[in-house]
């Protein structure tokens, strides 16, 4: 059955992902660095011995003073100028096999990763295609737990375990519905054909009315701050964009304080739109500020297991933003809040 989602088994992994292609370059770079270094140490090696060696030998053939000054008033200058021939043959030669060893360690680089990335997309192929199966038997089993929660003739002490079952199986779909979208924002294919110019405002408007109810039910204010005339425009998949500013405002939602207040807010800074999302909440500590986007990584698990969360929520968000060409900045302060920017390349319609 066709749907949005594409496994990563459907493409061809004779070309490197993105992530892979950048981790080449990381590595070639790091392999020309060492042979510079060596053919610098080699090259400054050979420069010493053979200059000492070609002007011990010439000296021994230097004529004497008076004859210097009547026949080869030059000849003193000799020994100086093969030193920089030396030199120039030298940096000729270190050059060329730098430019070689270059290309060589390029590929090289794409040898050495390339089984890495097969693995890689086999365990990502294994692991989206165990989520689209188990979607299916949980919506089955939801919804034959929904209907014992209807029957009048259930007991209560079933009627509490029914509702726990429920609840796991919520919170077993949800972490399934999260790895679809991470299996999706991951894909190396392009995304062109799921690409479309999206306004901004539109978007993040639509997660603020949709998660009105949500924020309530928290008692926390959720409010948008920017002018309703601004007019921003990305190239983008609605869908994963509206899914990572979803994402973040739930974060705010539920780890914030009762009574709390979240603020939203869409400014265009330059050729780029910053979407910044303010709450009020507990804040995040500083040791736990670089592991956040790592997947399932959760900063207080105790509370994350009460909200359902699986630790994949940011780690969705970094994959879908930086999928766009954008990034995502977090500053927080433990007990006072926390504040997530997301940053996109704006259309040329904006």
């Amino acid at each position: 059955m066709q749907n949005g989602f594409k496994l990563s088994g459907e493409k061809d992994t004779a070309s490197l992902s993105p992530q892979f292609q950048r981790a080449r370059w990381w590595l070639t770079g790091i392999y020309v660095i060492i042979l510079a270094v060596i053919l610098c140490l080699s090259g400054g090696v050979t420069h010493s011995a053979f200059s000492q060696r070609l002007e011990r030998r010439i000296n021994r053939f230097v004529p004497p003073p008076s004859q210097i000054l009547m026949r080869q008033p030059d000849i003193h200058v000799a020994p100086q100028e093969l030193r920089t021939d030396l030199i120039w043959s030298l940096f000729f030669v270190n050059s060329v096999l730098l430019v070689l060893a270059g290309f060589w360690s390029y590929w090289l680089a794409g040898r050495t990763l390339r089984p890495i990335q097969k693995m890689y997309d086999e365990q990502r192929r294994f692991l989206s295609d165990a989520s689209h199966e188990l979607r299916t038997p949980l919506a089955i089993l939801r919804i034959d737990l929904e209907n014992e929660l209807m029957d009048a003739k259930t007991k209560k002490e079933q009627r509490i375990r029914t509702e726990s079952h429920l609840e796991e199986v919520a919170r077993m779909g949800t972490l399934v519905e999260n790895l679809l979208v991470l299996s999706r924002s991951d894909e190396s294919i392009d995304l062109d054909e799921y690409r479309e110019i999206i306004s901004v405002p539109d978007v993040v408007c639509d997660v603020i009315e949709r998660l009105q109810s949500f924020a309530f039910s928290y008692t926390v204010s959720l409010q948008m701050q920017s002018s309703k005339e601004l007019s921003v425009f990305v190239v983008a998949d609605r869908e994963l964009l509206f899914q990572a500013v979803s994402n973040i405002v739930k974060n705010a939602i539920m780890y914030n304080k009762k009574q709390g207040s979240i603020f939203v807010t869409i400014e265009q800074r330059d050729h780029q739109v910053e979407i910044k999302v303010v709450d009020t909440g507990v804040g995040i500590a500083k040791e736990d500020l670089k592991k956040i986007f790592s997947r399932f990584y959760r900063v207080e698990k105790s509370r994350s297991r009460q909200t359902g969360g699986s630790g994949l929520g940011l780690s969705i968000v970094q994959s879908i933003v930086e999928r766009f060409g954008g990034s995502i900045h977090v500053e927080s302060v433990f007990g006072k809040g926390t504040t997530v920017t997301l940053l996109f390349p704006i259309h040329k319609t904006s």
